[in-house]
């Protein structure tokens, strides 16, 4: 999904309400690369939903996140659907 939010195929307000359902509870059961991937995610959608940033200086910072979001070994289905691959 993170690649289609760079592709603006997908808003970063419908992202950001299916990362919010399909990170829930990922602690429980996900990689610590996969946890933290999210978290840097999620701030920043906060900083975008709060006026910190603009709609293109957010893509910015996910596109800088892409190379990081190739699955590594070891990881689970559940961190590549929270990542979108």
């Amino acid at each position: 999904m993170l690649q289609q939010v760079i592709l603006a195929s997908v808003s970063l307000d419908h992202f950001d309400e299916w990362l919010s359902k399909a990170s829930w509870n990922m602690h429980l059961d996900s990689s610590p690369e996969a946890i933290s991937l999210v978290g840097k995610i999620e701030l920043i959608l906060s900083d975008y939903d709060a006026d910190l940033q603009s709609e293109e200086e957010a893509l910015s910072s996910l596109r800088a996140l892409a190379p990081v979001s190739a699955p590594q070994p070891e990881t689970n289905d559940r961190d590549c659907a929270v990542v979108g691959l």
